[in-house]
């Protein structure tokens, strides 16, 4: 195995707990050599240890004992990054106490993103959008319908199943998300609405300009053959999501703020 930066993520506790966890960890990997610690960061909602090892069983070993000791398992999770590469892989507390993390981790280095899958989606104040993968179109992207889940753990199969939308199915390159962004994989199931229910609206003016403002030439997208010009975008059209393949990075912010920056072009 090579090279590991691995990140210890607790964001369900206290500062005096995370001091002590920290000191404990610290003194007994020091003692037996299992890391090199490489510095911690408190936010609000998250606090996070970092780690730098050539081998991680062990490593994540104590993670489990320590945590387990304390009852502490709780939305815990980590993040491993193998050298030379930019994925990143996140794992539930609930997979680590299997101890089958080269397997675990194998399986979402080659697992090839397929319609239907539920991902959860770690955002940046520690906690966790959702959503599934509906559909590839070409011309298009991959379809998503983000889910009106954001919770401190990744949910379960059977609670997305029965989730509402959070807004109407947009684009993005899930590939690129699961690599870049570490979706984790939850399962999969046949999805209940496909893409084209769901028009799309487009000004070239906007895309253009790429500044928030009113513009007099919007289009209205059934499917890439069935399009409207409309002009001016009237009230029923501005519920439509604009035609845009949203980053990894955007479509994050988007689900832990509630801000779409495109309602603003109008």
């Amino acid at each position: 195995m090579g090279h590991w930066s691995i990140e210890l993520h607790l964001p369900t506790i206290s500062s005096s707990q995370f001091d002590l966890l920290e000191r404990e960890l610290l003194s007994e990997i020091s003692e037996k050599k299992l890391a090199e610690f490489t510095g911690n960061q408190i936010g609000d909602r998250d606090r996070i240890l970092f780690f730098e090892a050539e081998r991680i069983s062990s490593l994540l070993k104590k993670f489990n004992a320590k945590l387990e000791q304390h009852s502490l398992e709780q939305g815990a999770f980590i993040v491993l990054q193998e050298a030379g590469t930019d994925q990143r892989h996140t794992i539930p507390f609930e997979e680590l106490v299997t101890c089958k993390i080269r397997r675990s981790v194998a399986g979402r280095k080659w697992r090839r993103p397929q319609p239907g899958d539920y991902y959860a989606i770690p955002l940046a104040d520690g906690r966790f959008g959702h959503a599934q993968y509906l559909v590839k179109a070409p011309g298009w992207g991959d379809f998503v319908q983000v889910a009106n889940l954001v919770c401190s753990q990744p949910a379960a199969l059977e609670v997305l199943a029965q989730a509402q939308p959070l807004f109407a199915p947009v684009s993005t390159d899930v590939a690129t998300c699961v690599q870049r962004s570490a979706w984790i994989l939850i399962g999969n199931r046949h999805p209940l609405v496909r893409p084209e229910t769901f028009p799309l609206r487009f000004s070239p003016e906007a895309n253009v300009q790429c500044k928030p403002s009113k513009y007099h030439d919007w289009i209205i997208i059934y499917s890439l053959t069935d399009f409207r010009f409309v002009g001016d975008l009237q009230p029923e059209y501005r519920k439509f999501e604009y035609q845009i393949a949203w980053f990894p990075e955007a479509l994050a912010s988007r689900i832990a703020t509630g801000v779409n920056p495109w309602d603003e072009y109008y």
